[in-house]
């Protein structure tokens, strides 16, 4: 899933910077810009790709149960719910346009370290910070979203909206499975019972390369009808279900390398 891989390349991102502050203690400014910029593309491609999907979820669900269809309704509510119940969803979704339009909106990397006393060890941290007085300067930039921002102060860590928003898409994807299992299954079925027809070869194998069911009306086949008959979407499609199965406890989740001393 392409938004799953880009919003890892963001952590990953964060957590390279944080090593190479560590190690390379003497850093100018123009270092210091390309970390910035850096760290904007990667979250310039997350929200990217976060558009196309809200943006193609619902023609997918249109192409299988139809405009008027009950699924695309539920779907689009998900959506409309997850947008109004989770400020990180709005302040992402405004900072995208913001991007698109205006400019990159990390305007600053906060470098933090702090002693564990319980361990002994140094605890350190990069934090990119967006400036909200940036935005309220911004006259096309959504005011209740900049309201919602206001307690926060000049700036605020990113990080929890970027989560936050990650997460509410693994809910809406998850009502999706949710909503399409019950079909899924159905195909799925249906899908090995026309393959089970083929014949078997004499070594006691069904080569089904080339296997494609067509339609015919009036004794004809109908042109460009033609789907091809094998397993192995079926097989990716459960690859992307195990995929995407915690992306909702993101919020939750702390990714660290401490080891004990021997």
């Amino acid at each position: 899933m392409v938004l799953i891989d880009n919003y890892k390349e963001f952590e990953m991102e964060l957590m390279a910077t944080t090593m190479d502050r560590i190690l390379h203690r003497i850093r100018g400014w123009s270092l210091f810009m390309d970390e910035k910029n850096q760290i904007n593309r990667k979250l310039a491609n997350l929200l990217s790709a976060g558009r196309l999907y809200i943006d193609h979820l619902p023609h997918h669900i249109n192409n299988m149960f139809g405009e008027n269809s009950t699924q695309l309704r539920d779907i689009n509510n998900e959506i409309k719910v997850r947008y109004d119940g989770n400020l990180g969803f709005r302040v992402m979704e405004a900072i995208r346009n913001y991007m698109l339009h205006r400019g990159f909106v990390i305007d600053s990397l906060t470098h933090n370290s702090s002693r564990d006393e319980a361990t002994g060890f140094a605890n350190n941290v990069v934090i990119p910070m967006i400036d909200i007085t940036e935005l309220e300067a911004d006259s096309r930039f959504k005011r209740r979203v900049l309201q919602e921002l206001k307690p926060y102060g000049d700036t605020a860590d990113i990080r929890p909206f970027v989560r936050n928003y990650v997460a509410s898409i693994g809910v809406i994807q998850e009502k999706v499975r949710n909503i399409i299992e019950k079909d899924t299954v159905y195909w799925e079925k249906t899908v090995r019972s026309m393959i089970s027809k083929y014949p078997v070869s004499k070594e006691g194998k069904t080569d089904i390369v080339g296997l494609v069911v067509v339609c015919i009306k009036d004794s004809k086949w109908v042109p460009d009808s033609r789907v091809y008959l094998f397993l192995d979407f079926i097989n990716r499609w459960k690859d992307l279900v195990s995929k995407c199965q915690l992306l909702g406890y993101l919020p939750k989740q702390v990714v660290t390398n401490v080891a004990k001393e021997s």
